[in-house]
């Protein structure tokens, strides 16, 4: 934060977004280390940025702060880390909010990334995943077929419009 303050002059905007997909498979096939390392990543590393962004924010009177989540049905410690990240988002924007620091997740659902294509998710098996297997009246794997995954640049602007003033009414 020392750098964004010299270089920057503070810190506004912050996206934590990052993740690592670990094993996949039943939890007790679970090896203990893929186990921390993924908690490490998915969630620890949220918990940290925040900690660090809302003091670089408070010192600025206010700021913006979206992490990104996506929590994958039956894939194990990623799920749970992710379901942890919206735990922690929520905490977030109730404690800070006050400090006129905004806080909000965003799940933009399954996308193409270079994780989801090396865990070797299929759009079928994906859209199956989601809690209505539709979206606007058409089963999601239809939906799915026709458009294959969403782009990581078709979902770029959603961080970028919740961290602006037009936002302002909004935290988790």
């Amino acid at each position: 934060m020392e750098a964004v303050e010299k270089e920057f002059g503070g810190l506004d905007v912050a996206v934590n977004c990052a993740a690592i997909q670990g094993q996949v498979g039943p939890i007790i096939n679970l090896d203990a280390d893929d186990i921390a390392r993924v908690t490490a990543v998915n969630l620890n590393g949220v918990i940290y940025s925040l900690k660090h962004e809302v003091s670089a924010m408070k010192k600025r009177g206010g700021g913006a702060i979206v992490t990104g989540m996506q929590p994958l049905a039956f894939v194990g410690p990623y799920s749970a880390a992710k379901a942890g990240v919206i735990a922690i988002t929520q905490t977030a924007a109730a404690e800070y909010g006050p400090d006129q620091i905004r806080v909000n997740a965003i799940s933009p659902g399954y996308i193409d990334t270079p994780l989801m294509r090396a865990a070797n998710i299929q759009p079928d098996w994906a859209a199956s995943k989601v809690p209505l297997h539709r979206c606007n009246r058409r089963p999601m794997s239809q939906i799915w077929r026709r458009f294959s995954y969403p782009k990581t640049q078709n979902t770029c602007m959603v961080p970028i419009y919740r961290s602006t003033e037009g936002c302002l009414w909004v935290s988790q």
